[in-house]
């Protein structure tokens, strides 16, 4: 069966989106990279394969507080990652993998979580982590409220309880055997981080965490970190096994993301990524590699439980109808947009993915076919009158230019015609607030944390449509892309939780001479 992603949250963005988430390495043979000057082929760069040495140069917006769980913004969260290890983590697979725990176990009723830490994981400090430090971040971000962007990771906790050094007991107010998926924030410590206020920064305010890389300095331009040959990590069983190839990283302060690729093609920056646009252009290009990636953007069809004026669409049993048909024509004629985020059974067979079946059970609701003409119809007034649809969306999205034609010639298939009109996002914003509309396009980002129900629910309260069944239709996540400067050498798996994923087997490679 194909699934919505199961581990996030929603956030409907009307103004964006209407507008519109090892082994050891062994030393290979040089292998020039070639590139394009100036029209010329040329060699520009060799690699030896791994060592140690370089600084990565990476994007980020001038945060307004640096600590990671009291705030929304997702380049300190990038940060973070360097800095600061979590309780578990979440690999590229999806799979949640123990970090700082070194066992854990529920009670038989799923209320209470009993966590035992590793021993000696130390802080950039030396200090070492304890029980403490973890109950004082889980109440850092209770404290932060919907300020922290864990704060959902939360929220189920009625009580934190250290019990030994390394120990503690997690009571829940609802019982969830799943809860280690959410306890992915950065631990950080209490004896650096109790004097922080929510926002602001000041010279004496240092990053201290347990992770690969230690805070060195900040000022108006940048944020360097330095490699922590301590870490905990290099020598865990579990851990890697080479070193940290990269010297440090040095976070390039910008003032808004629009900066970001015009700071890459002047290699202010080494690496990028793209959500919008062609991406399959850069996929050409000779002197960078390019990587996609599932995001963290899906793609929506809302059906109103209004409608325009005698529209069907108020109907939920047509809703219901038209959502099923859908479902079954993108098996046949699939959006390739992106990840498909519909859902079907497995157990269907193809002698109900056909347009008889929808046409059927809108028979059964009171509608007509005319098989001669093949149209959908009903009587209003005993005048028999075409079945016709709206379908809104923002003609800035090109993506949903072909969305909304492919939606068009689904249900021209069952006799529904559609209207495509395009609008504004003020008259988007409009429509949604009154309900005077059929179907609309949207788009919303896909926090860290949630599952599908929870999903849907929390979309239908931001378009004040929790009343009605049927009304959302997820379509697909798109795709997004991470271009890196090609003298970044090792893996690269981005994922829309960590675009840096891989980062541990990167080296950097020089020009020759």
């Amino acid at each position: 069966m194909r699934k919505v992603h199961s581990l996030f949250t929603i956030v409907i963005m009307l103004t964006v989106f209407i507008a519109g988430c090892g082994q050891q390495l062994t030393k290979v043979q040089p292998e020039p990279i070639t590139g394009i000057d100036e029209g010329a082929v040329k060699v520009i760069y060799e690699d030896e394969g791994p060592s140690q040495g370089g600084i990565l140069n990476l994007f980020m917006v001038s945060p307004k507080t640096l600590n990671p769980l009291t705030t929304q913004d997702p380049y300190v969260r990038q940060l973070s990652s360097f800095v600061f290890d979590s309780l578990f983590y979440e690999d590229e697979e999806g799979v949640t993998k123990a970090s700082l725990v070194d066992s854990y176990s529920f009670s038989q009723d799923g209320l209470a979580l009993d966590v035992i830490l590793r021993d000696n994981i130390l802080f950039h400090d030396g200090k070492a982590l304890s029980s403490d430090d973890v109950a004082f971040s889980m109440e850092t971000i209770k404290k932060a409220s919907t300020k922290s962007l864990y704060y959902n990771h939360v929220s189920n906790i009625y009580s934190i309880t250290p019990l030994t050094r390394r120990s503690f007991r997690l009571i829940l107010d609802k019982a969830d055997t799943e809860f280690a998926e959410k306890l992915t924030f950065p631990v950080i410590p209490k004896h650096i981080f109790q004097e922080w206020p929510i926002e602001g920064h000041k010279e004496s305010m240092q990053l201290i965490g347990t992770g690969p890389f230690k805070y060195n300095s900040y000022n108006g331009e940048s944020i360097t970190l330095v490699r922590n040959d301590a870490w905990w990590y290099l020598e865990s069983d579990d851990g890697l096994s080479h070193p940290v190839w990269l010297d440090g990283i040095t976070f390039k302060l910008y003032s808004d993301r629009s900066q970001m690729m015009q700071a890459f093609q002047r290699q202010q920056i080494d690496i990028a990524w793209l959500e919008e646009g062609d991406l399959e252009s850069y996929s050409k290009r000779a002197d960078i590699f390019f990587n996609k990636y599932v995001s963290n953007i899906l793609e929506l069809l809302v059906l109103s439980p209004e409608g325009e004026t005698g529209s069907p669409i108020s109907q939920e049993n047509f809703r219901t109808a038209i959502i099923e048909y859908l479902s079954r024509y993108e098996r046949q004629d699939p959006i390739n947009k992106g990840e498909s985020a519909i859902d079907f059974e497995e157990s269907d067979s193809e002698s109900n993915v056909n347009q008889n079946t929808t046409i059927n059970a809108l028979i059964d609701s009171g509608f007509f076919y005319d098989y001669d003409k093949g149209y959908l119809y009903s009587y209003k007034n005993n005048i028999k009158t075409p079945v016709q649809l709206s379908l809104i969306y923002n003609g800035l999205n090109t993506d949903r230019d072909y969305t909304s034609e492919w939606i068009a010639n689904a249900l021209t298939g069952i006799g529904i015609r559609v209207d495509v009109k395009t609008a504004d996002v003020g008259k988007q914003k409009e429509l949604i607030k009154s309900g005077k509309f059929d179907m609309m396009l949207l788009g919303c980002r896909i926090p860290l944390y949630s599952n599908k129900n929870e999903t849907v629910q929390f979309a239908k309260k931001s378009l004040n449509i929790s009343h009605a069944n049927e009304v959302i239709f997820p379509l697909y996540r798109k795709f997004g892309a991470v271009i890196y400067h090609n003298y970044i050498r090792g893996e690269r798996n981005p994922v829309w939780k960590n675009i840096y994923n891989g980062w541990q087997q990167w080296y950097l490679v020089h020009p020759t001479p």
